[in-house]
């Protein structure tokens, strides 16, 4: 008898550029089922319907409103079982090196950004629980 396939973890992709909401979903559909939100607000709504069935969220820093960073820190504190993955070309930046030291990123991925190298982290990220 042949075993269930496991069902894919959820994961919540952010960016107000909608190519790169595109490209990600594309690049990690296979692995994961990939969830969109264009910016921190509808991000907090997505969450909110989704009851927890989150188990990643992956979000682009530089975005109108409010940045990823501070989306980060709103999801700690209500989903704190929720991973967060920051995707960035300011790495260096006051507010991400702050976010990371305070331990609101469980990672960074630099701009640009590789498709496997995206995709390997964040399965390792899923495998961590």
């Amino acid at each position: 008898m042949a075993e269930p396939a496991l069902a894919k973890r959820r994961v919540l992709v952010v960016d107000d550029e909608p190519l790169n909401l595109d490209l990600l979903r594309r690049t990690l559909q296979r692995e994961f089922e990939i969830v969109t939100a264009a910016c921190a607000a509808e991000a907090l709504e997505v969450l909110e319907a989704c009851g927890g069935a989150i188990s990643l969220v992956l979000c682009d820093q530089l975005m109108p409103g409010r940045n990823g960073t501070e989306l980060a820190a709103d999801v700690r504190a209500r989903w704190p079982g929720v991973k967060f993955v920051l995707v960035t070309g300011v790495d260096e930046a006051d507010d991400v090196v702050a976010a990371e030291k305070s331990g609101l990123l469980d990672a960074i991925i630099g701009k640009p950004w590789n498709g496997a190298a995206v995709r390997e982290r964040l399965k390792a990220l899923a495998a961590a629980g």
